[in-house]
């Protein structure tokens, strides 16, 4: 009688192509299973992503002050340069802090401000939303010595700090934002040492420059849309040749003064002519946010997810009739 010592080769073969199978089978879905929890995390970090955003806005936009001027441009402008497409959306807003008093060994600080300059830029062609606050105030020393009609100012310390305004100039707002240098006018002569300008000396948009920092990445397709006390409606993109809206700030003490002077309760006075129709009561935004789902095949096709997100912001109510 003959003994079965071993496999014969067709059961080996036969053995081995139903390992590959398995195999195959398994690895098939280890991959779906990895390229799902990838997508999954990439989903959820652009969803976190997007609510740090919105709550960054709503507490700024929220404390908005309705007596400054407030501004969304989407003209193209120069950026380190170059000039780009942009979308800025500027405001003055209020202190998130009501306890950010520096103290002195004299008294507390005179020079601290609760109002502060609000700025977001978009662009495109970086994917990237910037953001910027001017700070509570800023120092410089005067690099000079003995200046005409001012004495000897060599390195005195100087301090400026956010200026409200309740009007900007239209279309050229930036120019007007930086008018509270504190020595603007004073020329750049040769040598310079003879003059008193410093690099330092920054108006609200030199801060602003300054302090702008990333805010978030991957962003596309960004749109504001602005709905006015009137009822007008303005959706501005970046690149856009549209005028800016330079909205006015209402005055601090309730009036509303329309084009004549006249004051609500006078006869002939006039709400369409006063400051308050322009004023946002809603702001808008919508965005489209990106990430690649695994960072070693960031440029692979299809290996990026995308997700549009859209908010509502409610601005402070205004004063006035």
């Amino acid at each position: 009688m003959n003994v079965r010592r071993g496999f014969t080769l067709i059961e080996i073969l036969i053995g081995i192509s139903l390992a590959m199978l398995l195999i195959g089978t398994a690895t098939t879905a280890f991959v779906q299973m990895r390229t799902m929890a990838s997508r999954v995390e990439a989903r959820m970090a652009l969803n976190r992503r997007a609510e740090t955003l919105y709550l960054q806005l709503d507490q700024r936009l929220s404390v908005a002050q309705q007596h400054c001027a407030f501004v969304v441009d989407g003209r193209s402008a120069d950026v380190e340069g170059t000039v780009k497409p942009v979308l800025r959306l500027l405001f003055m807003r209020a202190s998130e802090d009501q306890n950010n008093w520096n103290w002195s060994a004299q008294n507390w600080d005179g020079d601290c401000t609760d109002l502060y300059w609000e700025l977001w830029e978009y662009r495109p062609d970086e994917q990237r939303l910037y953001q910027a606050t001017s700070p509570m105030y800023w120092d410089f020393r005067a690099p000079n010595g003995m200046i005409a009609g001012l004495g000897d100012l060599k390195e005195q310390k100087f301090r400026n700090s956010p200026s409200p305004r309740r009007r900007l100039a239209a279309p050229d707002w930036i120019a007007s934002l930086e008018d509270n240098q504190l020595f603007p006018r004073l020329p750049r002569t040769a040598p310079v040492s003879t003059s008193l300008v410093a690099v330092d000396d920054r108006g609200d948009w030199g801060v602003l420059r300054h302090e702008l920092r990333v805010a978030c990445e991957g962003v596309k397709d960004l749109t504001w849309e602005v709905l006015s006390n009137d009822g007008t409606v303005r959706t501005y993109n970046a690149g856009m040749s549209g005028a800016p809206l330079v909205a006015d700030g209402v005055w601090m003490d309730g009036r509303s003064v329309d084009s004549s002077g006249r004051q609500p309760g006078q006869a002939g006075w006039t709400w369409t002519s006063t400051e308050l129709p322009a004023r946002p009561r809603l702001v808008r935004l919508r965005l489209t946010l990106q990430r690649a789902t695994a960072a070693d095949n960031s440029t692979k096709p299809g290996s990026q997810l995308e997700q549009t997100y859209s908010f509502s912001f409610q601005l402070p109510a205004t004063s006035g009739n």
